[in-house]
């Protein structure tokens, strides 16, 4: 029954998905049939804007401020660093970074042409560091260090070229430190850099800190839609089976679309945290509001999970629900939703009041009533949540036999007792619920004023290692701090070179060292077949994936042959120093590209590889207009196209034989490190909760910010997914429903630990609770589950490095029925006086029914029903479904 019933559930919850994503991909198609966007018009306006500034310069006579083989460098600024699409932020985060790169860079240059200019083995070293080291940063996060690791290496390379001299003659008096030609090249950077600043800052700006109020309203929005619907399940709206299909169905778009919000939040406050902005609120403002937003989904999310289970299924349908528990605690969850509702307005108000840049004038009046409107919402919020005290739903269950004829548990009782912890914590999420809100809309209100500041972040452009080497250490007398071990540092240095991206960052390195060779043994070839292009080439074509490396090769063939034919046709029609027709030409060729490129991402390296091999081919036309040995146009594109198809093809192969970095392999280390994660979130939990100090807040705790970590985590896991399906295999076609099967079942685990979170409260269970739980039977059991806890988490994430079958597992469902059981077996026992007073861990509870009842329900044991369901929920269904898609995927 439970495997046919989960099954059930997960098949529409994944062909809800399909819909969903078939959904979006025709909203997709739509958007590109129709006109574009205001904005969309003003991003494509400035990305041509820049390139034709740039074509300008080059045909210009101010084109004498470098020299002619540095104005290559200012096309290339303009392309890679392109101010279309990128809000304010982005583009100075990256600009900033660019302008770091090129002040390390100049040191690299003079080091390498001064010390190391005698020796080519010399140069050849710091070139495999610098595309090493940059390399692998590009790995670690693509997004931001992408040019880095593009203009760096270029840069260092472009020094060793000039060392050999393919690159044209010296122009400091022969000497091996050509400072001349490296002020040229820094100069050209710096054009291409302020041509970009310029467009992006002055024409048409886009901030990123606009945007912040307008994605939180939507995202609150989206929020209030979830819980409304949250809450008519609750209340029982959903009396059928396809009423409540069509709720979860409902509630599940609600969650993939507010998940995609947050993660939108999260960017733009990182984007907004570089620029200077005028604001109602600072970045730590935003980064802390954006927290509680996750406080609250999380909830709303282990609500939904549990709303969706087997037991919560059962008990919704049940006579006793329907007909006893929902009538009477129906005008409760409408009165709570009625508060949570006026508490989400008033939080969208403030939100679309920030958004506006004018001053705003104190109107006490105005204050005044906002004032009582919120303490009334409050006090409503309150009086809901001890009316569902008042109803005590445990009194429409049949848990307690007759206390004269007591012959142990049955059946009947114990399918009630799942379905009271159920209920309960339905109540408790409630209360957890509207703290969480309360304490979202204090931060709204504390933190903002109708003061207007101007903002400005320097922390975000100091690197991180600063704060650490400055940050203030907390000595804790309790605590010894041991030193890593040399041994210890020498293991942990020796993973770091043997992971991923330091992989990628040394299969690079060497295929530059290759390509070096080529340099030192042919230079005469190397000049004449304007071989330089190629390491550009290379470096983006390999790709720290065989997937994406898969993926992009025949596009960048493409995409290079298309750029230079076009340039070709360009040169022919116009001549070489066709000044007006090059650059119109230029510009017709942009808006087609650079459409694509700021409109869909999978088509940025198509755009960026033509647009590079267009200019290239047209900017080395020009610098060898009046030189009599050049060679004609045909050759020229001959050449490059060969060079071209040859350096990627290299980069294929070179990938495939040098130990390929699979997507695939990758994904599984990150699911091993996942799993790892999720012991330690439970690890969390458990000891807070049992094992704190009494007296201990939690509210402050890492314990939620292991939660936001995870679930970043399984967010970053789709463009591996992506990567893992593109790549060849010999064993058959990845199986990527396998895979997405085990990240759903990871999401609902992470879903019931936050439930686990929820009940234990922001305060641990005091002494009686504890010896409660450490008593007989349930202390074993209790002892035993998290055992099993860790042997499970431990066998699954090895799994996921070894590719092995899955060993015999524990049984978890009997670990499961052992503690519950123990569970309401003392409770049982103690209301028919099994235990002696002297030993009874329940002393201080009635023996009455009455009085068993009432204590059931307190705040206390609320808690304690709940964390029993949440934690016997969340370590073993999630358990019992996911082997089963685990032996799958690692067998076949």
């Amino acid at each position: 029954m439970h495997s046919r019933f989960s099954s059930k559930k997960t098949t529409n919850f994944e062909s809800f998905e399909m819909a969903i994503a078939k959904k979006e991909n025709g909203i997709q198609q739509k958007r590109t049939q129709r006109m574009p966007s205001v904005r969309q018009v003003q991003d494509l306006f400035k990305a041509l804007l820049a390139f034709v500034l740039a074509f300008s310069f080059i045909f210009s006579t101010w084109n004498s401020w470098v020299q002619p083989r540095s104005l290559p460098s200012v096309i290339l600024v303009t392309i890679v660093l392109t101010p279309g699409g990128k809000t304010v932020g982005n583009f100075l985060d990256s600009s900033v970074l660019l302008l770091a790169c090129i002040a390390f860079s100049s040191v690299i240059w003079a080091f390498t042409q001064a010390v190391a200019g005698e020796s080519y083995t010399a140069m050849a070293s710091i070139l495999f560091i610098i595309v090493y080291f940059f390399s692998t940063l590009r790995a670690i996060n693509p997004a931001r260090f992408f040019v880095p690791a593009l203009i760096t290496p270029l840069l260092t390379f472009t020094a060793i070229t000039s060392v050999v001299g393919v690159t044209g003659p010296n122009t400091t008096n022969n000497q091996l430190f050509d400072s001349n030609f490296l002020v040229s090249t820094i100069k050209a950077y710096l054009i291409g850099i302020a041509i970009c600043l310029s467009v992006n800052v002055l024409v048409f700006p886009d901030f990123a800190s606009r945007h912040l109020n307008a994605h939180f309203v939507s995202t609150v929005k989206k929020i209030s839609s979830l819980l409304n619907s949250t809450l008519g399940a609750m209340s029982g709206s959903e009396n059928t089976e396809e009423l409540r299909d069509a709720g979860i169905a409902q509630r599940n778009a609600y969650v993939i679309s507010i998940h995609a919000s947050l993660a939108i939040i999260e960017t733009t406050i990182r984007q907004a945290s570089a620029e200077v902005s005028y604001s109602h609120y600072s970045i730590k403002d935003y980064t802390q509001l954006l927290k509680r937003c996750k406080g609250v989904v999380a909830i709303l999310c282990s609500i939904n999970t549990s709303i969706k289970s087997e037991t919560s299924q059962k008990l919704m349908a049940s006579t006793e629900f329907l007909e006893q528990i929902t009538p009477s605690m129906k005008d409760s969850w409408m009165s709570l939703g009625t508060c949570c509702e006026s508490i989400f307005e008033e939080i969208q108000t403030k939100f679309e009041n920030a958004g506006s840049k004018k001053k705003t004038t104190t109107n006490l009046d105005a204050e005044a009533a906002l004032v009582e409107t919120v303490l009334n919402t409050a006090r409503n919020a309150t009086e809901a949540l001890q009316a569902f005290e008042r109803h005590r739903p445990n009194e429409f269950l049949d848990i307690f036999s007759d206390l004269h004829d007591y012959k142990g548990l049955t059946a009947e009782q114990i399918e009630s007792w799942d379905k009271l912890t159920h209920v309960t914590f339905h109540i408790l999420a409630a209360k957890e619920l509207v703290n969480s809100l309360n304490q979202l809309h204090s931060d709204v209100y504390r933190s903002t004023g109708n003061k207007l500041q101007i903002r400005l972040h320097f922390a975000h452009y100091l690197p991180g290692f600063i704060f650490v080497l400055f940050a203030p250490k907390l000595v804790n007398p309790r605590v010894t701090v041991f030193r890593p071990t040399i041994g210890a540092r020498l293991t942990a240095l020796k993973n770091v070179f043997l992971s991923s991206p330091s992989i990628f960052g040394l299969k690079l390195s060497t295929a530059m060292l290759c390509f070096l060779m080529v340099l030192y043994t042919q230079p005469v070839i190397f000049q004449q077949w304007s071989m330089s292009g190629a390491f550009v080439s290379i470096l983006v074509a390999i790709s720290p994936s065989l997937g994406q490396t898969y993926l992009s090769l025949p596009i960048q063939i493409v995409a290079t042959t298309l750029g230079s034919s076009i340039a070709y046709g360009g040169v022919c029609a116009f001549g070489r120093d066709g000044a007006y027709g090059l650059t119109g030409f230029a510009a017709l060729l942009g808006v087609p590209f650079y459409f694509l490129m700021l409109s869909n991402i999978q088509f940025l390296v198509l755009g960026l590889l033509t647009l590079l091999s267009f200019s290239n081919f047209v900017v080395l036309s020009f610098i060898n207009r009046a030189n009599p040995r050049a060679v004609s146009p045909d050759v020229s594109l001959y050449r490059g196209v060969a060079v071209t198809s040859i350096a990627l093809s290299f980069s294929l192969i070179f990938t495939l034989v040098l130990y390929p970095t699979l997507a695939r392999n990758a994904l599984r280390q990150r699911l091993f490190e996942i799993f790892g994660d999720f012991r330690n979130y439970h690890g969390k939990i458990v000891t807070s909760a049992l094992r704190a100090p009494e007296n201990m807040s939690l509210e402050d705790s890492d314990i939620k910010d292991t939660r936001d970590n995870i679930l970043s985590q399984l967010a970053s896991l789709e463009p591996l997914m992506t990567f893992a399906a593109i790549e060849p295999r010999l064993a058959g076609k990845f199986q990527s429903a396998k895979y997405r099967a085990v990240i759903l079942h990871m999401r609902t685990f992470l879903d019931r630990l936050e439930a686990l979170r929820v009940s234990s409260g922001d305060a641990p269970f005091d002494s009686s609770v504890r010896k409660f739980l450490n008593f007989g039977l349930l202390g074993e059991a209790r002892t035993e589950m998290q055992q099993t806890v860790r042997i499970l988490m431990h066998i699954f994430a090895s799994s996921m490095l070894t590719k092995q079958k899955l060993p015999s597992l524990p049984d978890a469902s009997k670990v499961r029925n052992k503690l519950f059981q123990a569970f309401i077996t003392i409770i049982m026992n103690h209301a028919h006086h099994v235990y002696p007073v002297e030993t009874d861990p329940l002393a201080d509870m009635p023996y009455d029914k009455e009085g068993v009842l009432a204590t059931l329900n307190t705040e206390k044991w609320l808690r304690l029903l709940s964390f029993s369901a949440s934690a016997r929920d969340g370590v073993f269904k999630i358990f019992l479904k996911t082997p089963c898609s685990l032996i799958s995927c690692q067998t076949k």
